[in-house]
């Protein structure tokens, strides 16, 4: 004595075996992979839209960009050698203030 569950799996079991020997999906040709699936990958994505995006910029255009990329740039290291120079004068300042504290209060 078989029951409903029973006959349900096994029912959809042939079916499932009808539909995995059955031919019904050929691949006849593979599409190459393309340089647009692998530009997608992460880190390359955001840099290869933005050269997409500055080939397609006139002439003019492409040298008010690059000029206002390089003043950026210098002014990104600016700031970040500032920052170095703050750290590392705060930095002495601290070894200075420490130095004098152990030969003038902690001698005493």
């Amino acid at each position: 004595m078989t029951s409903q569950p029973e006959d349900d799996f096994r029912s959809q079991l042939q079916q499932l075996e009808v539909g995995v020997n059955s031919p019904s999906v050929v691949v006849t040709q593979l599409e190459p992979v393309t340089e647009t699936v692998q530009a997608y990958s992460r880190g390359v994505m955001p840099i290869a839209a933005f050269l997409n995006w500055f080939n397609h910029l006139s002439g003019m255009r492409k040298l008010v960009v690059t000029i206002a990329g390089v003043i950026f740039g210098f002014a990104m290291l600016q700031a970040v050698l500032k920052l170095v120079a703050s750290v590392l004068s705060v930095v002495l300042f601290a070894g200075l203030g420490f130095v004098g504290y152990k030969f003038f209060v902690a001698s005493k």
